[in-house]
């Protein structure tokens, strides 16, 4: 095995089918040793909702991220959980230190700016209450059980601090020499203003050690264009009209297939095979334009 050398996986949407990542994570690591390399994987984001076994995945995440061996991108439902979380139970964010994710729109944001027209309930719980029960039918229920709380009493839920603060500083893109990663479709604009705003987000963590100027200099981007670019990143199906990078292939998950979905003219390959809906979790191997699956034990979500 040659040191120090990894070999990349992109992986598909898992939404809490742990069994199934563990079965095609066994086959990765063959294939990779099979190369005399190290495997690396990358999960396109949504390990959360709809499975079993939402937390074992996170556990699993955090400890490869911890070894260097795991990287975990930031989805919708990973998203949707820390927007919950913010509303309902906010001293998990405030005795653990824990910032919301940069650029992303709490529910206050979309009640106070009238996004998807919050503004027609006439108090935020109001529209809080139905966010937080459209969440729970779309696979939150099944998350909070695999943390052992009771979904309908927030005062039962706890989580591992670490398992928040590994959420909260999920990347809204990843790349390589071969591949750009996001967890939905993006165009060039997005990726590029999601790449400047997350190197402002780290510089701002970083604030006391750095200059001033400097951070401010990175820090100039219009917030809104911004949020919009994350927006994309973690929610379009609409494809882009031209290649969101012209050295690399942009690989996305989000929209469930039945195939993996490959566009040499556009660059880009869709990557949700539906493992949760009875389907395949599928990887794929850039360096060796290989793809490996598994076939769903069981058709999990309702």
């Amino acid at each position: 095995m040659i040191a120090g050398t990894k070999l990349n996986y992109i992986i598909g949407d898992i939404h809490g089918c742990y069994d199934e990542f563990c079965e095609l994570e066994q086959l990765i690591l063959e294939h990779a040793q099979k190369q005399g390399l190290e495997a690396h994987l990358v999960c396109v984001g949504d390990i959360f909702d709809r499975g079993p076994k939402s937390s074992k995945l996170c556990e699993h995440f955090l400890n490869g991220h911890q070894a260097g061996t795991h990287t975990l991108i930031m989805g919708n439902h990973e998203v949707e959980f820390l927007r919950i979380l913010e509303a309902y139970r906010p001293d998990l964010f405030e005795k653990n230190a824990l910032e919301f994710p940069f650029a992303s729109y709490t529910l206050k944001d979309d009640y106070e700016s009238d996004r998807y027209g919050a503004s027609i309930y006439e108090k935020i719980d109001q529209f809080k209450e139905m966010v937080f029960i459209s969440w729970l039918s779309q696979g939150g229920f099944e998350t909070l059980v695999s943390y052992d709380c009771k979904p309908h009493e927030v005062d039962t839920w706890s989580f591992p601090v670490e398992h928040l603060k590994f959420l909260t500083q999920l990347p809204y893109y990843w790349q390589d020499g071969h591949v750009l990663v996001t967890h939905a479709f993006a165009t060039k604009s997005d990726i590029e203003l999601v790449k400047k705003a997350q190197a402002a987000s780290k510089l701002r963590l970083q604030k006391s050690i750095i200059l001033e100027r400097d951070y401010e200099e990175v820090a100039k981007i219009d917030e809104e264009r911004v949020r919009a670019a994350v927006q994309s990143c973690l929610w379009s199906r609409c494809p882009p009209d031209s290649r969101p990078d012209s050295q690399r292939i942009h690989i996305s998950g989000h929209t469930p297939l039945e195939h993996v979905r490959v566009s040499k003219e556009l660059g880009f390959i869709q990557l949700d095979t539906g493992c949760v809906y009875g389907k395949r979790l599928t990887a794929y191997c850039p360096l060796y334009d290989s793809f490996l699956a598994v076939k769903s034990k069981t058709f999990w979500s309702r």
